[in-house]
């Protein structure tokens, strides 16, 4: 039986998007993937957002940043 695990990360303040990906590709993924072990899964899939700064967003709740 497979599941579906969606996860919303934010980086931190001052941490370019570039780092950020890096960190996350070199750190996070290598780090669950040893502790997983056998129970691992099947496909990862990122999708990164990127800001338009001439465009801002709306937000709903809380502040963008």
């Amino acid at each position: 039986m497979g599941f579906n695990i969606v996860a919303f990360v934010k980086r931190k303040p001052g941490m370019s998007p570039e780092a950020f990906k890096d960190y996350y590709e070199n750190v996070h993924i290598p780090t669950i993937l040893s502790m997983a072990g056998d129970v691992c899964f099947q496909i990862h899939r990122r999708q990164y957002l990127t800001l338009n700064e001439t465009k801002k967003p709306v937000v709903l709740l809380g502040d963008r940043d």
